[in-house]
């Protein structure tokens, strides 16, 4: 099991304000190239995923069960966009006309449908250059190909932030189970999965009664 000190960030975990009011929930962490520590929380407050914030960790405090802004008065606009949707003009080919500061390695999502005006819309990310995203559903596997789960959350050392374990959680409904992985067991990030090292069998040993 895991001991203090340490605090939790689950995937839609529910985030607070100073003054107890909910602003929104956990949609997605934000870890640096090795995976080793989040830096950034997506918090989204509902209404759409151009509403969704970035939230420095060290910006977020533990409050039990969920997690509470530190600062008054910064949420939501103290905050930089998770992604930003942008109207851009389209050349004849189709292809769009990207000014500066935009980078195609920022772009999520090209929506090429033409308009009447003549623009496309463009989704840009707002994510910092070089670290990976972690969202609700993402999947695990182990080195050997198998599917074992997605990821649910994560356990980071009080002091520092560091991960310390990988919440996964597998199957439907009763036959559910929930598995606690160390960071020593994750070997890399490879097209949107997350890779474990271990056979199905070894890792059933992390599994949560």
């Amino acid at each position: 099991m895991v001991e203090d000190p340490e605090r939790q960030i689950r995937i839609d975990q529910q985030v607070r304000g100073v003054d107890d009011d909910v602003v929104g929930a956990v949609e997605a962490v934000v870890l640096t190239p090795t995976l080793a520590r989040i830096t950034h929380v997506s918090v989204s407050p509902g209404g759409g995923f151009t509403e969704s914030r970035l939230v420095p960790v060290e910006d977020l405090a533990s409050d039990g069960d969920r997690l509470r802004l530190r600062h008054r008065h910064v949420w939501p606009n103290g905050y930089e966009r998770t992604y930003e949707m942008d109207y851009l003009p389209l050349e004849s080919s189709g292809d769009y006309h990207l000014p500066y500061p935009y980078d195609t390695e920022d772009l999520l999502v090209w929506d090429r449908l033409q308009t009447p005006l003549g623009t496309g819309s463009v989704i840009r990310s707002h994510l910092p250059k070089g670290e990976h995203q972690l969202h609700s559903g993402t999947p695990v596997r182990t080195t050997e190909g198998r599917r074992i789960g997605h990821v649910a959350g994560f356990f980071l050392d009080e002091d520092t932030d560091d991960v310390t374990h990988v919440v996964l959680r597998h199957g439907h409904l009763w036959g559910r189970k929930t598995m606690l992985l160390p960071l020593s067991l994750v070997d890399h990030l490879e097209d949107g999965e997350l890779v474990v090292r271990g056979t199905v069998a070894d890792l059933g040993r992390y599994a949560l009664a």
